[in-house]
């Protein structure tokens, strides 16, 4: 095949790839993990690798994924920023997402409780002031609004109804082991 003297060479210029992510090794997202705990926490690679008990270019290899550290290392770091393993062997953006998804059900939780807690408070006072005002049959009925919300289906009530029943018994057997006590005491 003969090449065209008056043809000019070009050159491709490369495009960059885009819309494609690339998957990371773990040793990248440990060292990334500990760039960002190293940075977190203001330390220096040389402070770093002084708390570590290597050199500094050892840590800007650990950190750029070149190699991943030792088991001892790796507990060392672990230790030096509180962290576990798992949370230096997750992908940050899964991590993130992981803290946020708790941090979520967390406050979902709590503003659920409180709401709960209210409720059953602003029942418990319009039961108290029932009771002040004489009214048995009010009390007695908010009460009762107080056992349903806690037990919303018949087994929940089974449940409330076996333990009524077994502090009862329990507390009645207390009550006859004293006067028995108290009569075999006497008796001596």
């Amino acid at each position: 095949m003969a090449i065209d003297p008056d043809r000019k060479a070009t050159k491709k210029k490369r495009q960059p790839i885009t819309g494609v992510q690339l998957k990371l090794t773990t040793g990248q997202i440990i060292g990334q993990n500990i760039r960002r705990l190293r940075k977190a926490n203001g330390y220096t690679q040389k402070q770093f690798a002084e708390k570590l008990e290597t050199i500094e270019q050892t840590v800007s290899k650990i950190e750029r994924g070149v190699f991943s550290p030792s088991t001892d290392s790796l507990m060392k770091i672990c230790t030096i920023f509180g962290v576990t393993p798992n949370d230096l062997m997750l992908d940050t953006t899964k991590l993130q997402a992981v803290n946020a998804q708790v941090i979520d059900q967390q406050a979902d939780s709590f503003a659920a409780l409180t709401k709960h807690m209210t409720k059953i408070q602003q029942l418990f006072a319009l039961a108290d002031k029932a009771h002040d005002a004489g009214d048995d049959a009010d009390e007695r009925a908010t009460i009762q609004r107080i056992i349903d919300l806690y037990t919303p289906r018949i087994d929940d009530l089974r449940r409330v109804a076996e333990w009524l029943n077994d502090n009862y018994s329990t507390e009645s057997m207390r009550k006859i082991e004293a006067e028995l006590r108290a009569n075999l005491v006497n008796e001596e």
